[in-house]
């Protein structure tokens, strides 16, 4: 419970850096609502469109099992279904074998981007990250209040506020819409592509040194089966400035799982560079050590 009231309290910090805005009051109107109402650590890359600026992270699923265990309790089968598969280190190269059992334990890989998580189990993630995120906004603005002991039959969803079920609480009137994460499709991708090139022609016209920005790709980690470099860097490497809003990692490092069923995006460090600097799809269907993902959000309207 202390590890969840924990997350909670740094997504609300997030959120108030992100929005800059006064503190929320249940007299504001929906459009004042609305415009508070954005997306946590993302980037619009088209009107209404939101697209992660970084890969999901280790720290990210950890806080999401931690969740889950306090609210359905560790033998619950929604706790199970969401452990990663910790094998899928020792597959591609036997030489990093020994990360199946440091890479999601150890603190020093907390800001690198998970894999070894199905595309289901990304899309799971996504619908309690909109809940989530929903559920501290409305506390924040005081039209629900915090509960110490969620269960698994009473605990927040975006469905349960808007229907009245959640705790009794009247949904307010000016919620309008909300939050909704999805993985993205190559559309998607492609305008999160377009968005990256215009900053980085901004960036290269200012830039002294040093000015192109890398793309993980073509690793190979062993040397006679002996581990001499970890293939995949953290999640907020690279060189262009956090401040003007470049999506870091968009091809490389990790492919990303994506709306289509069998398909990634973007490549990673185990696909050859020449591939990743051509080609924007890739191929998988199980989870593997070169796979995570990352999400889009978008506003749905209330009643749709």
């Amino acid at each position: 419970m202390k590890k969840r009231l924990l997350f909670s309290m740094s997504l609300l910090s997030a959120i108030c850096l992100t929005t800059c805005t006064p503190k929320v009051a249940l007299k504001w109107s929906a459009e004042e609502f609305e415009a508070y109402l954005l997306p946590v650590s993302s980037v619009e890359v088209a009107p209404g469109l939101f697209y992660d600026k970084r890969e999901t992270m280790v720290i990210d699923w950890r806080e999401y099992l931690y969740w889950l265990k306090d609210v359905y309790g560790i033998k619950s089968d929604e706790f199970k279904a969401a452990l990663p598969s910790t094998s899928v280190w020792g597959t591609p190269y036997r030489c990093l074998a020994p990360l199946e059992n440091d890479y999601f334990s150890l603190v020093k890989y907390s800001t690198f981007p998970m894999v070894g998580i199905s595309r289901v189990q990304a899309l799971a993630y996504a619908k309690w990250r909109a809940d989530r995120l929903m559920e501290v906004y409305l506390l924040t603005m005081g039209a629900i209040t915090h509960h110490y002991d969620p269960g698994p039959r009473n605990h927040f969803t975006i469905e349960r506020y808007l229907s009245g079920k959640y705790r009794r609480f009247k949904p307010h009137p000016v919620i309008t819409r909300y939050i909704h994460y999805r993985l993205p499709s190559e559309e998607d991708w492609e305008k999160a592509q377009a968005h990256n090139e215009k900053i980085l022609r901004s960036y290269l016209e200012q830039c002294q040194e040093d000015c192109q920005e890398p793309v993980n790709a073509g690793q190979n980690p062993c040397v006679l089966e002996e581990a001499i470099t970890l293939p995949v860097v953290k999640t907020t490497s690279g060189i262009v400035p956090d401040s003007l809003n470049y999506i870091r990692h968009l091809k490389g490092n990790v492919a990303e799982w994506s709306a289509t069923p069998g398909i990634t995006l973007g490549g990673s460090w185990f696909h050859t560079p020449a591939d990743v600097a051509q080609y924007a799809l890739f191929r998988a269907d199980t989870p593997n050590a070169w796979t995570g993902f990352r999400l889009v959000a978008e506003y749905r309207e209330v009643g749709y």
